[in-house]
């Protein structure tokens, strides 16, 4: 008798689509067969059987540019529910002088009693805690709080890290055995020619890939794949601009 038997439903396997019922226990799957029993059960016929989604990168209630992202944590995970992710991962921003525990600490008082499924955090390293020994010495504590994944910036003012600030806190991370997320641009440079077609008038939609050319985020991500290597550092790119770059790395 499992906790929970969804009948009849639509399962995509390996070996091609199957109509079958799924037993659960606890939190894990338990069983896929015909016939299961439950203390529970629910109808799944007509229905696809999938595993709940994780949405890595999502910005809940988040300040940005003198802007809150309009989704709560509530009405956020209500709608990545309807949507069949059951999982997401968030970000904490520390403010300037702000450290990472307690910075932890008031992003997830937001999200606790307001989440409707599970939620991790990404911690940010802005710039002036990459520079900051205090700071970046309480890496390891983040980690060991639930917090193992760290985004770093390769672009904006405030958060951009130079190659010397971001290898000296992949180290750090590394050395905590956690992992950085990466948005990776060659963002002083951009920041140029964004200002060059801001001034020649060139607003339209299409200048926001005219203005990130595939080849300096090739650039960037290659720096940063370079710097992570000699960090011995777990480095997932997160974030770019244009969907050219890969193939710009692969030329």
């Amino acid at each position: 008798m499992h906790d929970l038997v969804l009948r009849n439903g639509l399962l995509i396997t390996s070996n091609g689509p199957i109509r079958a019922d799924v037993a659960v226990q606890g939190e894990a799957i338990a069983a896929i067969g015909q016939g299961l029993t439950g203390k529970r059960t629910i109808d799944a016929a007509g229905c696809y059987l999938i595993p709940g989604a994780i949405d890595q990168h999502v910005h809940m209630q988040m300040p940005l540019a003198g802007r809150i992202s309009s989704d709560s944590f509530a009405t956020g995970t209500l709608a990545a529910a309807s949507g069949g992710t059951t999982t997401i991962i968030d970000f904490v921003a520390p403010e300037a002088g702000q450290g990472l525990h307690d910075a932890l600490a008031a992003r997830r008082a937001e999200a606790d009693g307001q989440v409707v499924i599970d939620y991790g955090l990404h911690m940010t390293i802005p710039t002036w805690h990459a520079a900051a020994d205090e700071r970046m010495s309480e890496i390891p504590a983040t980690v060991a709080a639930g917090c193992p994944t760290f985004k770093m910036y390769q672009a904006y003012p405030d958060v951009v890290l130079d190659d010397a600030s971001l290898l000296r806190a992949m180290q750090q991370v590394a050395a905590a055995g956690g992992s950085v997320v990466l948005h990776s641009e060659t963002g002083p440079v951009l920041d140029v020619l964004r200002n060059q077609a801001l001034a020649q008038g060139h607003i339209e939609a299409i200048w926001h890939e005219r203005t990130r050319p595939a080849r300096l985020e090739a650039t960037a991500i290659q720096r940063a794949a370079e710097l992570a290597h000699l960090a011995g550092c777990r480095l997932l790119i997160f974030h770019v601009g244009c969907a050219e770059s890969a193939a710009a790395i692969a030329e």
